[in-house]
């Protein structure tokens, strides 16, 4: 997990001695947003902003001192947000606020365009640590992931909008003679879930869980899982 080590570290290079500020950085680059309340909170101004983003936006600006005021700046200044949010690569972009250092036009981006975050973190640890200690940082190495992990470790796939998991894990599963099981599952499935992960652990079998950005609660139950020392697991297993 090299990806998120480099993270943060170029996170506390960029607070410096602000460690109190860590843990509400740390939060908004969760998008925690989520534990919000729609009806509860601030009215959206856009139609634009979808309900998720709005509510990230909310967190941000009762969390991140630079941000107090960005609720008011989407409504004073709403088409100039509207074009850079339907931006190809919103990351580059300082145009909406040029004051925004890198750490917070991440949080920007993981607020509202989330399919955009992967960028947004390589450009932010680059320009941090350096180009030369981050290489590596968005170069996907399946045949190293699986080499160096365990099967309690789970392996990560950001992939950008465009792009599929699925076909990519598919592919190189089949180039090692591999058997993967491929499961997309809703937060009332987490009984099957479950069931899926425990049976793919005790064979040789490879389990990709698509889509589990949205879906905090399967998060909670891999993490949980995985953290367990109950059962027998078969060493190559991965997930």
């Amino acid at each position: 997990h090299r990806m998120i080590f480099m993270l943060l570290v170029a996170l506390k290079i960029a607070l410096g001695e602000q460690e109190h500020a860590e843990p509400d950085y740390l939060l908004c680059l969760a998008g925690c947003g989520s534990s919000l309340e729609i009806s509860l909170g601030p009215k959206k101004h856009a139609a634009w902003i979808s309900d998720a983003a709005w509510l990230n936006c909310v967190f941000l600006s009762e969390r991140i001192p630079k941000f107090q005021n960005l609720l008011e700046s989407l409504h004073k200044s709403n088409s100039a947000w509207k074009g850079w949010y339907e931006k190809e690569s919103p990351e580059t972009d300082a145009s909406v606020d040029p004051e925004l250092d890198l750490l917070h036009r991440l949080l920007l981006v993981r607020a509202m365009r989330e399919d955009r975050l992967w960028f947004a973190c390589d450009l932010f640890v680059r320009q941090t640590v350096g180009a030369s200690r981050s290489r590596g940082f968005t170069e996907l190495n399946l045949e190293e992931s699986v080499r160096y992990t365990s099967p309690r470790t789970p392996i990560l796939l950001f992939t950008a909008k465009h792009e599929d998991s699925i076909d990519l894990a598919t592919e190189f599963s089949r180039s090692k003679g591999r058997s993967l099981n491929v499961h997309a599952f809703g937060e009332e499935e987490l009984g099957e879930a479950e069931g899926q992960i425990k049976q793919a652990a005790s064979r040789s079998s490879w389990l990709l869980l698509h889509h589990c950005d949205s879906n905090q609660p399967l998060m909670r139950l891999v993490e949980t899982f995985l953290l367990s020392s109950e059962g027998s697991w078969d060493p190559d297993f991965r997930l």
